[in-house]
C-alpha cells in the first residue's frame, strides 16, 4: 500500500458506530486508507426529522445532497460490506487480492458502487 496513493472510503459515521467497525477502521488507517465521514440516506433523514423538518422538505434536501455528492451506503442494508470491512477489506483491489472468485468482476463492481468508490 505504501507505493499506492492513499485510497478514500466514504462511510456513514452513525453506521460505523452501529456496526462496531471502529477498530477495523483504525487498522486500515495505519496502512493508508482515509475515511471520509458523512451520513447515509437513512441517518441523514433521521437528522433532518429530529430538527423538525417535514417530509417534503426532507425529500428535497436528500435529492439535493445526492445530486451534489454521493452519500455513503447504509451499512444496515449491506451486511456483505460489513462482513468485508470486519475482515479488513475496504477497497475493491483488496478483495481481488484476498480471494480470486469466478464472479470477482461483478463483486468488485458491486463493492465499488456500495462503498461509493469511483
Amino acid at each position: 500500500m505504501a507505493d499506492n496513493p492513499k485510497q478514500i472510503v466514504k462511510i456513514c459515521s452513525y453506521c460505523q458506530k452501529e456496526q462496531g467497525i471502529e477498530k477495523e477502521m483504525k487498522d486500515a488507517a495505519k496502512v493508508g486508507i482515509i475515511f471520509t465521514h458523512g451520513y447515509c440516506i437513512r441517518h441523514f433523514k433521521e437528522q433532518l426529522k429530529d430538527v423538525g423538518l417535514d417530509d417534503a422538505t426532507i425529500r428535497t434536501m436528500v435529492a439535493k445532497s445526492l445530486s451534489a455528492n454521493p452519500m455513503p451506503p447504509d451499512l444496515a442494508e449491506h451486511p456483505d460490506l460489513i462482513k468485508l470491512y470486519k475482515q479488513g477489506i475496504w477497497l475493491p483491489q483488496q478483495l481481488q487480492q484476498s480471494q480470486p472468485l469466478k464472479e470477482s468482476t461483478d463483486l468488485k463492481t458491486r463493492f465499488r458502487k456500495l462503498a461509493g468508490i469511483k
